[in-house]
């Protein structure tokens, strides 16, 4: 993640001032991201035209864009699925012949309008969803879209960009947990020398998330151990300018 974090800020985002976007979705539309994950790519876009669609609206130049780099991220704090993005996106547009313009304050509540509409639109035309269910979720009052806008980084601020950079793509667990799993596994993976074993890592007792891509315990003899696969959030698209 180091790494990434490096090659983003030297090779990929400009010197101009930039911001953290989080788009969420709500629950209700999340199944349909679980079972037929190419929607998740389709997310991504919608993320993007939003955010290109506010920032040319913001910006009023001819030919004007912004520059972002999309995370795409399908797990919550507690493991379970939760399909939404994090944006490291420029806070306004590049036009002419490498000319920025910075944008000017402005509501997240009217981009959140924005990349609802495009949800809905992309869901109706893959048969996901029908108009009865949008109307639904427009008669809420809150629809349980979200989007979340960070504060303004300035450029040079190389330390933040890069930590913003590693978080966007972190993993679904967390280092300690799975340190703590490796070391109850090592600790009680011998029990010969044992005569009367008081207690056990109670392992095989932890809650786990109903989704494939959770942590998954292995099968056969011996102390319970657990896999932890690769997340899926960790596909990382740079839109074109």
């Amino acid at each position: 993640m180091v790494e990434f974090g490096e090659w983003l800020c030297q090779e990929v985002l400009k010197a101009v001032p930039h911001r953290h976007f989080i788009f969420s979705i709500p629950k209700i539309l999340r199944r349909y991201f679980l079972y037929d994950r190419s929607l998740l790519s389709d997310l991504s876009c919608c993320g993007w035209e939003s955010l290109k669609a506010f920032f040319q609206e913001a910006v009023p130049e001819q030919g004007a864009v912004p520059g972002a780099a999309v995370a795409i991220q399908s797990f919550g704090d507690f493991l379970g699925f939760n399909a939404h993005l994090h944006v490291l996106a420029s806070d306004g547009c590049f036009y002419r012949n490498g000319m920025f313009r910075v944008a000017p304050r402005f509501e997240a509540k009217q981009l959140e309008e924005i990349f609802r509409h495009n949800v809905f639109k992309m869901l109706l035309s893959k048969g996901k969803i029908t108009q009865e269910l949008v109307d639904m979720l427009m008669s809420w009052r809150h629809s349980g879209f979200n989007v979340y806008c960070g504060p303004r980084i300035q450029p040079g601020d190389d330390q933040a960009m890069e930590k913003l950079a590693r978080y966007i793509i972190r993993a679904s667990f967390s280092q300690l947990y799975g340190t703590l799993l490796t070391m109850l596994n090592y600790f009680f993976s011998d029990r010969s020398s044992w005569k009367q074993p008081r207690w056990k890592p109670p392992i095989d007792e932890l809650p786990l998330p109903r989704e494939s891509h959770g942590p998954q315990p292995a099968t056969g003899p011996g102390p319970t151990v657990f896999s932890i696969p690769l997340p899926f959030g960790s596909r990382i698209s740079v839109p074109p300018h």
